[in-house]
């Protein structure tokens, strides 16, 4: 069979073709997606290297960062006590009120159990009717009122942004940001109100053991005042639900006590009947109820102070 020249060069472009498109299918396509999974590695390969030198680099501060996160742990527990038991607990109260020169004539300790802790933030409404916002709107806009976040210390307008309860960032005008140890008065209390404000918003709630004990305390009307004041110092959460101030005593006309009359008079005790003015002197007896709020600790205690004393608290 003969081919004129152009079947013959057609033949040629397809066997040609042909030998292209298998080698483009066996050799070239193979290695076009090897190549492809190579870069895909290799960027996998550069990730994780970044990882590494990231991780690397934190060994020469990860020592000092759980040296501050284990301090700042500390002086958390410190404002807790240590899980009480009913005895330790009452040891403590002892403690508390021998302290205060106080005596008791009964007192019971509930078990160890569990509370939520939360914050509270005071909004104070606005009263409005209708004479007070015709004035408001009488007296024009305030060209210098502050918008929501702002708050002014000295003639500088400051802005406080809370990203979370432990981001919150105090700027100036020129949006550069303050440091904490630069803080003033003003800026502490604006970082104090702003951060309780974000935690009630939020319902920021934490769980932490209460050990309650009840008693009834008898002494010097100025004491007990001391004992309310003493229990609110105390480093360690120590929380009165209830808080009762005794205004006048009931007498009996039996007693060598100095009272204060209605009128204003002193007079003795075996003088005095029905209610009469408490004193400093004025013997007083009133139900308390006091809350120890615990935590555990991340090392085991052995003692806690307790006015003069040291609790034993690992029994």
């Amino acid at each position: 069979m003969n081919l004129t020249k152009i079947e013959k060069i057609i033949i040629a472009i397809l066997v040609v073709g042909g030998i292209l498109a298998a080698g483009i299918f066996l050799f070239v396509k193979p290695a076009y997606d090897e190549i492809g999974k190579a870069n895909n590695a290799l960027k996998n390969m550069q990730q994780q290297e970044d990882e590494i030198n990231a991780k690397l680099a934190r060994e020469s501060t990860i020592d000092d960062e759980i040296k501050d996160a284990k301090k700042d742990a500390e002086t958390l527990e410190g404002g807790f006590y240590p899980d009480l038991t009913t005895y330790e607990a009452v040891e403590v109260a002892l403690e508390y009120l021998k302290e205060c020169n106080l005596t008791i004539q009964s007192i019971d300790a509930t078990p160890l159990t569990t509370t939520e802790l939360s914050l509270e933030h005071f909004v104070e409404e606005p009263v409005l009717y209708d004479l007070k916002s015709f004035s408001q709107s009488a007296r024009g806009t305030d060209e210098e009122a502050l918008l929501e976040g702002q708050f002014k210390d000295g003639n500088k307008v400051y802005t406080i942004a809370v990203n979370d309860v432990n981001d919150i960032q105090i700027a100036d005008e020129e949006g550069a940001v303050i440091e904490a140890s630069k803080y003033t008065d003003t800026m502490k209390e604006a970082y104090k109100e702003a951060l309780c404000r974000y935690a009630v918003e939020s319902k920021v709630i934490q769980t932490v053991g209460v050990t309650e004990v009840n008693f009834e305390i008898t002494g010097e009307y100025q004491n007990y005042l001391k004992f309310i004041d003493y229990l609110f110092d105390q480093e360690r959460a120590t929380y009165m639900k209830e808080l009762t101030i005794p205004m006048t005593v009931s007498v009996n006309g039996d007693s060598d006590q100095i009272f204060v009359d209605e009128a204003g008079n002193m007079v003795t005790g075996d003088k005095a009947s029905g209610e009469t003015t408490c004193t400093d002197k004025t013997i007083v007896s009133v139900d308390c109820t006091i809350q120890f709020m615990s935590v555990e600790q991340m090392e085991e205690l052995e003692t806690i102070k307790a006015g003069q004393a040291d609790i034993v608290v690992n029994q």
